[in-house]
């Protein structure tokens, strides 16, 4: 989940999924769920959203909900609720996009693990279940509405993670909290840390993003350092082992753009190139294989990317004509092809929309089209997709909601 000028995050799963395991199945059904497998399918009955004029990204992804951060600073939230990851004040399960409770004027925006952190102001602004708790100890109250964070200092983007998240100050100093078992937190340490901690070695970042259990960044030239978990070689490094500070990424690749899934990162040149390390199982990196790669290897095929989006097992590119491909884990639909089979290589999200911002959760991906409709295809446990007894969409269905009279911001992290 990255933060980029203001900022993605992702959403990542707690099931950590080796290559060549069995698919995971963190919504396995109960009796009563409904399983479908699902083509596109009429929204629940309210009006689709729409937005007057879309300007660039403006949706982040978490485990079970989204966001969008609108042109005015509004935040509007919509899925599972259960630990207030909404901000709406209630708790309840909200199909349909809603305001975030106590108004105010975001300027970044980005989501996690049932969390969702905003700036306003500098001010950082976190909803959901709590991070900055030490671990072993149990998770405090969830904030069912935007809740201070303490700082003295003000932030211009922010990336949430699985149980951590990081913040950049204007200056490009970095600063995360939260759980720190793998050094993700980057301060030299593996202690958690219940406030932000400085991000050691002096470096200044331009973005960040927060994954599972390891964080990325890009300095001013391009040049990527990664730090925490390295069990898939996510850091990119030839140490196979984690690292509790900032390391260079191998390579002399130049990126554009960073971001982190469960144990994977990709990168986006210049040039609209995208490559991926770490974990590959199901295809995840794109290569064309399920081999686990520790440096930069691109993708397969000649498309050329402008936008990123990561989510947990898969990834989804927006390419410079505006159509969304993805590639990787594909057990609900979250690869928008029509199928729910895994894709080794890019492959054409169908219905020939023409996105304008693409953002991907744990198993979930959401496109905003050029006329402010959001569709959204994956995972949809809550049913705030396509309705109650639906949980596979597998090509783009338009999420209902209010018709909106403005466009999305340009400054929201995500897909992660």
């Amino acid at each position: 989940m990255r933060a980029e000028w203001i900022s993605w995050l992702p959403l990542i799963p707690l099931t950590l999924v080796l290559a060549g395991s069995p698919p995971p199945d963190p919504g396995a059904a109960t009796s009563s769920d409904a399983v479908e497998v699902v083509g596109a399918v009429d929204p629940v009955d309210h009006v689709t959203a729409r937005a007057a004029d879309v300007v660039g990204s403006g949706m982040t992804g978490g485990f079970d909900h989204m966001c969008r951060l609108l042109e005015s600073g509004t935040v509007q939230c919509w899925g599972a609720n259960d630990q207030g990851q909404v901000g709406d004040g209630t708790g309840e399960l909200q199909p349909a996009p809603v305001e975030v409770a106590g108004g105010g004027t975001y300027s970044a925006l980005a989501a996690g693990h049932k969390r969702t952190c905003a700036l306003e102001g500098g001010e950082l602004r976190c909803w959901g279940m709590e991070i900055a708790r030490a671990p072993g100890q149990p998770a405090g109250e969830p904030s069912l509405e935007p809740t201070p964070v303490a700082s003295e200092r003000s932030y211009a983007s922010v990336a949430v993670g699985n149980q951590h998240a990081c913040v950049l100050t204007e200056g490009g100093d970095a600063y995360c909290w939260g759980r720190n078992h793998s050094g993700e937190l980057g301060d030299g340490t593996t202690e958690a840390r219940l406030e932000p901690a400085a991000v050691a070695g002096g470096h200044s970042f331009t973005t960040i993003s927060a994954g599972g259990d390891h964080t990325c960044a890009l300095d001013g030239e391009g040049r990527a350092y990664c730090w925490g978990s390295n069990d898939f070689g996510e850091l990119g490094t030839e140490e196979s082992g984690p690292s509790s500070e900032p390391v260079a990424v191998q390579g002399d690749v130049r990126f554009d753009e960073i971001d982190t899934g469960l144990n994977r990162t990709c990168g986006l040149t210049a040039n609209g190139v995208v490559h991926c390390w770490g974990s590959n199982g199901h295809g995840a990196l794109g290569d064309g294989t399920d081999e686990p790669r520790s440096e930069p290897a691109p993708v397969a095929g000649d498309v050329r990317f402008e936008s990123l989006a990561v989510g947990s097992l898969h990834t989804c590119g927006l390419s410079t004509d505006d159509t969304a491909y993805c590639w990787g884990f594909n057990g609900f639909g979250e690869l928008g092809d029509g199928s729910t089979d895994a894709r080794m290589e890019p492959t054409p999200v169908t219905g020939e929309h023409a996105f304008a911002d693409l953002t991907a959760g744990a198993y979930r991906t959401c496109g905003l089209t050029g006329d402010g409709v959001v569709h959204c295809w994956g995972r949809d446990p809550s049913g705030a997709i396509a309705g109650a007894g639906v949980i596979r969409i597998t090509e783009p269905t338009a999420v209902a909601g209010g018709d909106q009279s403005e466009g999305d911001a340009g400054e929201a992290s995500g897909a992660r």
